[in-house]
């Protein structure tokens, strides 16, 4: 992600033509692709690839402070992962609320599932190591 980060902000207009010329292959394809084609030509736009470069620099930081935190061992590490992946589930709902699927509910569901899991996998660990008894050294 920091790599597309880094091509989108560097070079947006060449990712922009890059898009606009891959749309046009799929326009150009078989009958399957010239839907996805047609409206990948529809939607693209010099904003869209800025708005791109933005989310693809978030998720490049966002996923770095989580690593680290989750390889040096710190349990909020946990938390910080939990709570950005609870943060996704506002904008899949929302998605759900403007044009309603059963493939959109699945996802919701199955990543709201994945956030309880992780939530009372951290409240399991707090829990047990409140119960734990403390130890002094040797």
């Amino acid at each position: 992600m920091l790599a597309l980060a880094i091509w989108l902000t560097v070079a947006p207009d060449h990712v922009y033509h890059l898009a606009v010329q891959f749309a046009h292959q799929l326009s150009d394809a078989s009958a399957l692709w010239v839907r996805l084609g047609r409206w990948l030509e529809e939607h693209l736009s010099m904003r869209l690839v800025r708005w791109g470069a933005v989310l693809a620099w978030l998720d490049a930081v966002t996923t770095t402070v989580e690593g680290t935190l989750l390889l040096t061992g710190k349990p909020w590490g946990e938390w910080v992962v939990t709570f950005g992946l609870a943060l996704l589930l506002v904008p899949e709902l929302l998605s759900l609320e403007h044009r309603p699927s059963w493939g959109r509910l699945f996802v919701l569901l199955v990543n709201g599932a994945v956030v309880v899991y992780l939530a009372a996998r951290r409240w399991k660990a707090l829990r047990t190591a409140k119960r734990a008894p403390v130890t002094s050294g040797p």
